[in-house]
């Protein structure tokens, strides 16, 4: 016990000393790390020392002078290598960094200009931004509501724009009911094309207007047609005659579309 007792005591006054830490400062380790950033190419260590014009420090001559070997000699006497000087390697690659981060943030800024005007031509194209269209939602959609729900299978004649049953069953029996049953069908699939297709919006608004204008005077025909034509008193050739006068032209051009659309406003 009392072996252990002293093993303990001689251990616990020995911790302390062997835990102490001595601060070690080469001066020639200094002066290597001031050479390898930027603060000074000169402190050279050890220094030299002579005596009646002879080099009497032999360390200095091992590392730097007569006995060094020539890899040292040609460090000390060569130029300034410190990387972070002004003309460093290190503070080279940083201005060619800051340089490609430069080229590279213009790059970006075009590359996001071609993507926000490929955006806007997008959304000037696709068929997707159909239903949020100012003018579309205001003026075009409520006026050819009718046109979208509009049953062209309806046995009412009602619905057909006749008041009486008698000259809706004749209309029937000439085929007239037909006829407008087939123009109103392609009337509604040119409507629905011209929301699904991608297109600009001034093209897509001249397809409005032309369904517009042509579901305008189809209604105007459903209206008239029963005190317009007088079925009992009608030839085969009359009505071929009338059936192809009815029929609307969907080969104009964009330029005859839009001169009947202001032919039309400056009507109405």
């Amino acid at each position: 016990m009392k072996k252990i007792f002293f093993l303990s005591v001689f251990l616990l006054s020995f911790f302390p000393y062997s835990q102490s830490v001595k601060r070690l400062k080469d001066l020639s380790i200094v002066g290597q790390e001031k050479r390898q950033v930027f603060y000074e190419w000169n402190d050279w260590r050890p220094k030299p020392t002579y005596f009646l014009g002879v080099q009497t420090n032999f360390a200095y001559g091992q590392i730097w002078g007569m006995w060094a070997p020539s890899r040292n000699r040609d460090y000390k006497n060569g130029p300034d290598i410190r990387p972070l000087t002004p003309i460093g390697k290190q503070a080279q690659r940083q201005v060619q960094m800051d340089m490609m981060d430069d080229r590279t943030n213009k790059l970006l800024n075009h590359t996001n200009s071609w993507k926000e005007q490929e955006n806007n031509e997008f959304l000037n194209y696709t068929n997707l931004t159909t239903i949020s269209d100012p003018l579309y939602l205001v003026y075009y959609k409520p006026n050819l509501n009718s046109l979208e729900g509009f049953n062209i299978n309806s046995p009412f004649y009602v619905d057909w724009g006749f008041s009486k049953e008698k000259p809706f069953k004749e209309a029937q029996q000439y085929g007239m009911i037909a006829h407008y049953r087939e123009m109103i069908l392609e009337l509604k699939d040119k409507y629905s094309i011209a929301k699904k297709v991608d297109v600009s919006r001034g093209k897509r608004l001249l397809m409005y207007h032309d369904v517009f204008l042509e579901w305008r005077r189809m209604k105007q025909r459903l209206k008239d047609l029963e005190s317009t034509f007088y079925l009992q008193d009608i030839s085969k050739a009359d009505l071929m005659k009338w059936k192809q006068s009815q029929i609307p032209n969907y080969t104009r051009s964009d330029a005859e579309i839009f001169q009947e659309a202001l032919n039309q406003a400056n009507i109405y």
